[in-house]
C-alpha cells in the first residue's frame, strides 16, 4: 500500500465516540496507474481538509487475488472512489478526482447530523 494511503488510514480510520462510521469510502485502484497515484495524493489532501472525521476508508487492489469482481467492473475507470452511507444515495467518482468535490460531499454529511 502506498505510503500516502497508510498515512490516511491511520489518520482518518478513527471514529467519532468509537462508533460505526457514518461515511464508507472504498478506493479501488492498482499497481502502476499514474491516475491511482494522483488519486490518493487528492483523497489525502481532501480529508485533511474535512470537517467530517466519522468515517472508515478502504483501498482495494483490483489486480489482487480474490478481487476479480471488481476488476471485472472496474478494469477500464480506476481510480474509483465509493462513498456509502445510510440514507443517502451512493455517489462513485472516477477517473480524475476532484479534492473539493470529494471535500464538499464528505461534509454534506455533517451538516445532516
Amino acid at each position: 500500500m502506498n505510503c500516502l494511503l497508510k498515512s490516511a488510514f491511520s489518520t482518518y480510520s478513527r471514529l467519532a465516540h468509537h462508533s460505526q462510521p457514518t461515511v464508507h469510502l472504498k478506493l479501488f485502484t492498482k499497481q502502476n496507474c499514474m491516475l491511482c497515484e494522483e488519486a490518493k495524493r487528492v483523497l489525502d489532501r481532501a480529508l485533511k481538509r474535512t470537517k467530517n472525521k466519522d468515517f472508515d476508508l478502504t483501498e482495494v487492489d483490483i489486480e489482487a487475488l480474490g478481487n476479480e469482481a471488481s476488476r471485472d467492473k472496474y478494469r477500464y475507470d480506476v481510480p474509483v472512489l465509493d462513498f456509502e452511507r445510510s440514507g443517502f444515495q451512493k455517489v462513485t467518482y472516477m477517473h480524475r478526482l476532484d479534492e473539493n468535490e470529494i471535500v464538499e460531499e464528505l461534509d454534506e454529511e455533517v451538516w445532516y447530523k
